[in-house]
Order: C-alpha cells, then sequence, then structure tokens
C-alpha cells in the first residue's frame, strides 16, 4: 500500500528486508505508549531527530559534529554509540533492563544471549556499517526498534509446560528499546545543555 512504499523509502529497505521484519509488535509498542513517549519514538524511528546531520541538512551553517564526543555528521541514531562517558553507562543501563525483561517473562536463554551480545557488538562497530544487513540481525534494525521474523520467531518464553505467545515478548522488547532510546536522547540533549532547543520536548505532559 501507500504507506509501506512510503516507509520502505524513508528507512531505505528493498522489498526483501521489509518483510523480513515483524512490523506488528513495532506497531502494538507504539500504540500502546504514552504521548510523549510515542512522539520521541516516530521521531527516533524515521530518523527525525535534530541531530548534527539533520540540523546541517536544515541549516547549513550548523555544526555536525555530536556536542558530546565531537564526531563528525552525528547521525540520527548516533546518541546510542556516543563514546561520552555518562552515554555508555545509559546504554549499559537499557542492556540491564532487557536482562530483567527477559528474566521476569523467562525468555529461552539462547534467543535472550543472542539479543545482547549483538547489541553489545553493533555498539562498537563503525557507524559507517549501518547501511549492512547481516542475514538473521541487522545492524541496524533491532536498536531501531524493529525485530527481524527470524529473531522474533525463536522467542520461546519458557514457564513449566506451558509457552507464552512469542509476539507479546516481541513487543515488550520493542518497548523497552524505545524507552532506553528516550531517555539516552534526553540525556544527550541534558549533556550538551541544549534541551530547550532541540525541537523536541520529551517532558511528560
Amino acid at each position: 500500500d501507500e504507506f509501506e512504499e512510503w516507509q520502505k523509502a524513508k528507512l531505505k529497505m528493498s522489498a526483501r528486508e521489509y518483510k523480513q521484519i515483524e512490523w506488528q509488535s513495532q506497531h502494538r509498542a507504539l500504540t500502546s505508549m504514552p504521548q510523549h513517549l510515542h512522539r520521541f519514538a516516530i521521531w527516533y524511528i524515521y530518523h527525525w531527530l535534530p541531530s548534527g546531520r539533520r540540523k546541517k541538512i536544515n541549516y547549513p551553517a550548523e555544526d555536525n559534529r555530536c556536542p558530546l564526543c565531537g564526531r563528525e555528521d552525528e547521525k540520527s541514531s548516533h546518541f546510542l554509540r556516543c563514546g561520552h562517558n555518562a552515554m555508555k553507562k545509559t546504554f549499559k543501563d537499557l542492556l540491564g533492563n532487557l536482562r530483567t525483561l527477559f528474566t521476569t517473562e523467562k525468555v529461552a536463554m539462547a534467543p535472550a544471549s543472542r539479543i545482547l551480545a549483538r547489541l553489545n557488538e553493533w555498539r562498537t562497530e563503525d557507524e559507517t556499517r549501518d547501511e549492512e544487513r547481516v542475514n538473521g540481525f541487522s545492524c541496524e534494525n533491532f536498536p531501531d526498534g524493529r525485530i527481524e521474523r527470524t529473531i522474533s520467531q525463536n522467542l520461546r518464553i519458557v514457564g513449566g509446560t506451558e509457552w507464552q505467545d512469542a509476539a507479546h515478548i516481541a513487543t515488550k522488547i520493542v518497548m523497552v528499546v524505545l524507552e532506553g532510546a528516550a531517555k539516552m536522547w534526553g540525556a544527550r540533549c541534558q549533556l550538551a545543555s541544549n534541551a530547550s532547543v532541540t525541537g523536541l520536548t520529551l517532558g511528560r505532559k
């Protein structure tokens, strides 16, 4: 449909890549979020956050560097990988929240460990690799709140002899990732002392 075509173009996805995503988990997470978090998530998912790169596009005279670590051409998702010590700590907090979720929901060890390990790897990779796609786990999809079907199908939740719907845990994972990203963006703006001019208010209304 028209929205799907727009989304593929905006996210630079081929039809094959698009079909690999379990979109319902992201949709369920977005529709269940409070308004202030939903607003952030949309800006973040579609790369509309006022990062250095975005500001440079809109205002050519602006500096496109990360205000915390000085990296040139600050991408919308750079704050998740920023080398500033405070940003490293907030990323560890995000991973800790995922570990808590996996434990609380009794997610099978294999997929839980894979997700955590891949996120750690992603954070230390060269950002120029973000356009690459890795079978079963892309460099960029998961941190942007998108889960590949190959992952969601393996999100087994073990509780005695009962198995919980994988869609349930996939939605919760997306929620934790986007909540963590919102906290990190807020920390980035506060540290840069420009929270009032980011163009996006994350305060609870």
